[in-house]
């Protein structure tokens, strides 16, 4: 079809449109390198106006998204001059809405900034971000659209909570994440040069985790998310490193991932392990996390890349995948150890298709599971054909991994039953 159409076109009624095009996109790429120019302008001067659009006439919906925006963009808050809603609704005094985590007590000095306005009024003035909490809603002013626009609808949108996420990590000062890269990236080379374990015993949180029977010593241990409030687990194990990374369940607002930080605080108090996660939540852990708390870790950076990174300490990223297993556990134990041992990562069946994983009742919190759902609504709304890519992605993944393994001549051994590592089974 589309050959047919060019057909009928002339030659130069082709190079026209090829030069409309053109000049299009020349226009939009020059309008958005200056606006770009003028973000950091006001990030440096600390200076910068943020707009929230559409316009919010509920008012339980405005205290919401008020305590959402408090928490995200609070690590910002010495570079924020104003934070405008487009309402009629007076949005003072607010009460902290209960599912939200209670860190946000703590988060002071924001209220003073938000301010509300209506839609005459935003003409004529200038803001440097835009906040769109309605994924259905396209801002008509075109005096904006060229502007750096955010995503947050959190209640229609899958990854609202990255995007919102995201918001302090692009507008946190650039000298300041250079330093937290260098500074865990040669905390990674040191800790790659003080292994002396062959052997890695590498914890997911399934059902099958509860029937590992091994002796702890002849094993450097690594555990991920929500293990972190198996108390009698980590006693035992006395993990050296713990990995998380879920924008959702470990950096939001909700209860879920207070227990959750709380608890981390309580494994770094314990046996103050390592602890992998991405740069991207620097910004908020920053704000949760004491200085003391913060000293073992090791923030990694993620890049659009075809190829994993197995030589972290050469080249400090990783490829961003949907699963910590082969976000972080594998490329770590994989570049520090040559014997990875695994229990814990059950997998599924293909009928088995309504939700991501089954956990372990010790390794998972399923008293705020609820609370979490509530809190992120648009992560949640996903049919079963999701689920069904999802896990077939995540297969695919894990397999590049093993082929890589062989090539490295790396051994891996599977201790207790899975879907995922069913080829074998070491007694």
């Amino acid at each position: 079809m589309k050959s047919f159409v060019k057909s009928l076109l002339s030659d130069n009624l082709k190079d026209l449109l090829k030069r409309i095009v053109k000049v299009y996109i020349t226009r939009i790429s020059f309008f958005s390198f200056i606006n770009r120019i003028s973000l950091e302008k006001h990030i440096k001067n600390k200076n910068l106006d943020i707009l929230v659009v559409p316009e919010i006439k509920d008012k339980k919906f405005l205290e919401d998204i008020h305590w959402r925006l408090i928490y995200y963009l609070y690590p910002i808050r010495n570079t924020i001059n104003s934070i405008t809603y487009i309402s009629n609704t007076s949005h003072h005094p607010i009460n902290k809405p209960q599912n939200l985590s209670n860190e946000l007590l703590n988060f002071t000095g924001l209220n003073q900034k938000f301010k509300t306005t209506n839609l005459n009024l935003i003409k004529k003035s200038k803001y440097q971000l835009i906040l769109n909490h309605n994924k259905n809603f396209n801002f008509f002013n075109s005096k904006y659209k060229n502007k750096k626009n955010y995503m947050i609808d959190y209640i229609n949108n899958k990854e609202a909570s990255e995007w919102l996420i995201n918001i302090s990590l692009d507008t946190t000062n650039k000298k300041t994440l250079e330093y937290i890269t260098n500074k865990s990236w040669e905390q990674y080379k040191y800790l790659y040069s003080k292994i002396k374990k062959q052997k890695v015993l590498v914890c997911g949180s399934g059902p099958s985790f509860e029937e590992l029977s091994v002796d702890f010593q002849h094993y450097d241990v690594m555990i991920c998310n929500s293990i972190v409030k198996n108390i009698d687990f980590i006693k035992k194990s006395k993990p050296k490193y713990l990995a998380f990374g879920d924008p959702v369940f470990h950096t939001g607002p909700s209860l879920y991932s207070e227990r959750f930080r709380k608890d981390v605080k309580q494994l770094i108090n314990f046996c103050n392990p390592y602890i992998f996660t991405l740069l991207r939540d620097f910004p908020i852990y920053n704000e949760l996390f004491s200085k003391k708390e913060l000293e073992k870790f090791i923030f990694i950076p993620t890049k659009k890349i075809e190829k994993f990174n197995l030589e972290l300490e050469k080249k400090f990223y990783i490829k961003g995948t949907g699963n910590i297993l082969t976000l972080f556990m594998l490329p770590i134990a994989m570049n520090l150890y040559t014997e990875i041992n695994l229990t814990g990562f059950d997998g599924k069946t293909k009928s088995d298709n309504k939700y991501y994983w089954k956990h372990s009742s010790l390794n998972q919190y399923y008293d705020l599971l609820e609370n979490v759902k509530q809190v992120h609504p648009g992560f949640f709304d996903k049919d079963d054909k999701f689920y069904d890519i999802y896990y077939e992605n995540h297969i695919n993944t894990v397999k590049q991994w093993l082929d890589i393994a062989t090539i490295k001549k790396i051994k891996i051994n599977n201790l207790t039953r899975s879907n995922i590592f069913d080829f074998q089974i070491k007694n």
